[in-house]
């Protein structure tokens, strides 16, 4: 009787979506030509779903056993390459821009001529500087650098290959992606109300802002005191309020101010190599 039993799993994980998993629509992954030869050789089968890719091998199942329809009998390598389809993927993402045509990550589960047989396959925690090299010292074809591909996944197989099959677990492994921290940056220009006294605070009093001086702006700044994370879905509720100390009187201006979009973020001015959100309202 036809059978089937998973080999490998690659799981994409990014906590900038409250789901911790890296969106469909961020990345398209497709098998290198070689690797689509080895699946056909092997009858295996390679499926995408939500965040993951598979490797499922075709067995028959017996009375007593079960056994591959084409037996694994050496080191096999698996190769996926990854391209960016959400142009905004490294705003919200904390790992620099990749020279388009020049540089990719590239990840692996060998590591020092060691294959590990689960875990997570960047160098740190999560995709980083370290991770990213010259797309040259991969050997890929000339059609497989194109512009739009930003990374390689390369597997090695060779953990499960001398177990019986009924003992075979699958090679499970993690691909990490962080959130970019970015400053928080809020101008607010004066239309129907007086900006004068007016600040802005965090109902749980976790995100600080501090006013920023320019005497050549009409806007009052505001910037936030550390760099913040992007998310897909914010919670924070940060308000815009004025206060008149005399009368001991506070107004609400903006009951929750807009969060920046990927269009707000920019470079710093001032600080080499950090972003900043830019928001403006009106008030």
């Amino acid at each position: 009787m036809r059978s089937y039993r998973k080999l490998l799993e690659i799981e994409l994980c990014h906590n900038y979506y409250p789901s911790g998993k890296l969106a469909t629509s961020d990345f398209n992954i497709v098998a290198t030509r070689e690797t689509n030869r080895i699946i056909a050789n092997y009858r295996l089968i390679l499926k995408q779903f939500e965040n993951k890719i598979e490797i499922i091998q075709e067995c028959d199942r017996k009375e007593k056993s079960i056994e591959a329809l084409v037996e694994i009998d050496g080191e096999l390598i698996f190769e996926f390459i990854v391209g960016q389809s959400n142009k905004n993927f490294f705003n919200f993402t904390d790992i620099r821009f990749p020279v388009m045509r020049k540089e990719i990550f590239f990840l692996s589960n060998k590591k020092k001529n060691k294959v590990l047989e689960s875990g997570i396959l960047t160098r740190d925690k999560s995709v980083s500087e370290s991770d990213i090299v010259d797309i040259s010292e991969l050997g890929l074809a000339k059609e497989q650098s194109a512009s739009g591909i930003i990374g390689l996944i390369r597997l090695y197989t060779n953990k499960f290959v001398n177990k019986p099959i009924q003992t075979k677990e699958p090679l499970k492994y993690t691909v990490n992606f962080e959130e970019r921290k970015i400053y928080w940056q809020y101008n607010v220009i004066e239309k129907y109300n007086s900006i004068k006294n007016v600040s802005i605070i965090d109902e749980e009093n976790k995100i600080k802002f501090k006013e920023v001086k320019d005497n050549d702006s009409e806007a009052k700044i505001f910037l936030s005191e550390k760099k913040l994370p992007m998310k897909k879905v914010n919670k924070q509720k940060i308000k815009l309020i004025s206060t008149n100390g005399k009368k001991n009187f506070t107004k609400t201006l903006y009951e929750k101010l807009p969060y920046p979009t990927m269009r707000d973020i920019t470079i710093h001015e001032k600080l080499k190599n950090e972003y900043i959100a830019v928001v403006t309202v009106y008030v």
